[in-house]
């Protein structure tokens, strides 16, 4: 299979990294809009509400898709492959655990409180233990984006996996 030329590895390196730069740039983004943002009004909760989930939905989600894609490139096209080094098979499996935490535990919790200013007024419970559970994986998500990012700096571990 044809390989990836200089070139093209650099413009896959720069998408690679800017899908990045998107994805931990709004997880930082929406972890300080929890934090910074403690509104008290129904309208003030539905707009913060509202303002995560439009972090989520479109750039987050746009950087997962961007890294994805970018990673399998790499893995075809470039001689890293996808698990030839054990770093490369701990950012796979991280990513991966990333992306699961993203959409069985932080989804449902952002979605869940994007909802009409009425809601908030007999569902405040719902409310709080949604920025509960955001409040405890938000940064959970930060810190493994941070340890995927020093791994892909250092590159730890780089002996090849040997293969029988």
């Amino acid at each position: 299979m044809k390989s990836l030329g200089i070139t093209g590895q650099k413009w896959l390196k720069t998408f690679h990294l800017f899908a990045a730069i998107l994805w931990i740039g709004c997880g930082v983004a929406m972890n300080l809009l929890r934090v910074a943002v403690t509104p008290t009004t129904p309208e003030g909760m539905s707009t913060l509400s509202l303002a995560i989930k439009i972090l989520d939905d479109l750039l987050i989600f746009g950087g997962v898709i961007g890294i994805l894609v970018t990673a399998i490139v790499y893995g075809i096209w470039t001689k890293w492959g996808f698990f030839r080094q054990r770093w490369l098979s701990v950012k796979w499996l991280l990513t991966i655990v990333m992306i699961l935490i993203g959409w069985i535990i932080m989804g449902p919790a952002v979605n869940g409180n994007v909802q009409s200013p009425e809601w908030y007024l007999s569902n405040i419970d719902t409310y709080d233990a949604n920025l509960a559970t955001s409040a405890v994986w938000g940064p959970v998500q930060l810190l493994l984006l941070t340890v995927v990012l020093i791994i892909s700096v250092f590159k730890p571990w780089k002996a090849k996996i040997k293969r029988p």
